[in-house]
């Protein structure tokens, strides 16, 4: 049996002085965090739309939450898998979610994005998770020269490249 990708969200805790804190210079620490929480929100509720479809499982990795306070929060929202981002750059903050799922939950292909994609549809996440079964790496580019979703297959992630996240 075939299984579904990972998709790792990678999110902040949406609270005043916890996230957006260059948006919050502007706009003030309390609408920065509703921000977040309206771009956690709709990136939640897509990626459950997948989920229920069996296309994607869900890991969310949070940054700004105790460990005890993530899970109350992950079954109140109804989600099985979510975990401290953990310190560090964030592209060793990717890698160890990358790990933590090849090590725990069946070496299998992934998929990372952030939440910060107010535009984000299954459409989008779909063609991803399509590509991936044709190539190693799959990068969602962005119009700002970065990229929105890194994707990559079972084989590439064994073991995982160091040079994917170096200076990220």
């Amino acid at each position: 049996m075939i299984q579904c990708p990972a998709l790792i969200l990678m999110t902040r805790w949406p609270v005043r002085n916890r996230c957006k804190s260059r948006l919050a210079k502007d706009i003030g620490a309390n609408k920065a965090a509703l921000i977040q929480r309206r771009l956690n929100d709709h990136t939640f509720q897509v990626a459950k739309k997948l989920e229920a479809k069996k296309s994607v499982d869900i890991f969310i990795a949070m940054s700004g939450l105790s460990p005890i306070n993530l899970k109350c929060w992950s079954r109140e929202n109804g989600f099985k898998n979510i975990r401290s981002q953990g310190e560090g750059n964030l592209g060793i903050k990717m890698r160890r979610q990358l790990l933590d799922i090849q090590i725990n939950y069946n070496k299998r292909s992934s998929l990372i994005i952030g939440t910060d994609l107010p535009t984000l549809s299954e459409r989008d996440l779909n063609v991803g998770i399509e590509m991936l079964k044709e190539n190693k790496l799959v990068i969602g580019p962005s119009e700002d020269g970065g990229y929105w979703l890194i994707g990559l297959s079972e084989e590439l992630l064994n073991p995982i490249p160091h040079w994917l996240f170096k200076g990220i």
